[in-house]
């Protein structure tokens, strides 16, 4: 059947929260999709919970072996008939309201690719605050994934006709690897509002296969750097490369002197690439502060090196200017940075 939305949801070992998931896809106020559940031979009675589910949107996958995620997320790339694929996770709640309004934009933005949304934690407050505009995704991009891949909505005719699918190369980064791809055929965007709630685990990929997930990162980065026709030197590129990974020795203020530099210089080495340069200063910004602030949670005074350089100044910020004196002045004193 041809629908405006296939739903995508891979599922492995998922009982506990499964149904919940099910149910906030199945109480969209949109109710024009499918809804694709790929059952990776998961040992658990997550089949029989699916099959508990009697919507014929569903359409339901049950694969007796073990393949991974990136295998299931192919299987219903290539099952979906959908103008649209919207990505879902098995543990995971899909807001009332989501794809609605991601269908209207992208039905009203027929130039984008990829639209994701903010999300917070189950039962939380605090909502996340990924970037929303073209030119400052493609420029974090250069930093790792703004993208909470649950929430993201692709345009199926240009994965057809691209021939893109999930790299098997990538596994536990597939999909930093699917956006930096999709990048170069047409906009991206996040919505500004909160459209899928997410529960934290105390073992993640991220967290299991994280040094798989380094060396997966680092060949996306910079094959997406090489597309944008970027020309680092050796140092710059070690740089670039502490940033990204976040692989910092807090206590060398020499380190921080030295990514300040070379952010100050991010947009005027980015200056013959398609990103508006306010798009590039902004997330350098961004940057230089959140490498500052955890410097100085980390009981290291960071506010002399995060002003002496002017980045600093590409946006006028006060408040963390002031966040920085509070944490000064009350370091035992727990604060969320600004």
């Amino acid at each position: 059947m041809n629908v405006p939305i296939s739903v995508i949801m891979p599922v492995y070992n998922g009982a506990h929260h499964l149904s919940e998931a099910i149910e906030s896809i199945l109480s969209q106020s949109f109710t024009q999709f499918e809804f694709i559940i790929i059952n990776d031979g998961s040992t658990d009675h997550s089949a029989s919970i699916i099959n508990m589910f009697t919507d014929a949107r569903i359409r339901f996958i049950d694969s007796e072996k073990n393949e991974g995620l990136v295998s299931s997320l192919n299987k219903g790339l290539k099952l979906a008939t959908g103008a649209y694929i919207a990505r879902m996770d098995q543990d995971d709640k899909a807001l009332p309201l989501r794809l609605q309004r991601q269908y209207e934009y992208m039905q009203s933005h027929r130039d984008c690719v990829l639209l994701g949304t903010q999300v917070q934690v189950m039962y939380g407050t605090k909502k996340s605050k990924l970037y929303c505009t073209d030119g400052e995704l493609r420029t974090s991009l250069l930093f790792g994934t703004s993208f909470a891949h649950p929430t993201v909505m692709m345009k199926a005719s240009v994965l057809k006709d691209q021939n893109i699918v999930y790299d098997e190369r990538f596994k536990h980064a597939e999909d930093y690897g699917m956006w930096t791809t999709l990048a170069a055929y047409g906009k991206l965007a996040n919505l500004p509002d909160v459209f899928l709630e997410y529960r934290k685990h105390e073992q993640q990929y991220t967290k299991v296969f994280s040094e798989q997930m380094l060396h997966a990162t680092r060949f996306i980065r910079n094959n997406y750097i090489n597309s944008l026709g970027i020309a680092f030197n050796e140092n710059d590129n070690d740089t670039f490369n502490t940033i990204a990974e976040k692989q910092l020795n807090m206590t060398d203020v020499s380190v921080f002197e030295r990514i300040g530099s070379f952010l100050n210089q991010l947009p005027k080495l980015l200056q013959s690439s398609i990103i508006p340069q306010k798009a590039i200063q902004k997330v350098a910004y961004t940057q230089w502060k959140q490498l500052c602030g955890e410097r100085q949670k980390n009981g290291y005074n960071s506010y002399m090196v995060f002003a002496r350089h002017s980045v600093y100044g590409l946006l006028k910020d006060t408040k963390t200017h002031l966040w920085f004196w509070k944490a000064i002045l009350h370091p035992k004193r727990k604060m969320q940075q600004a």
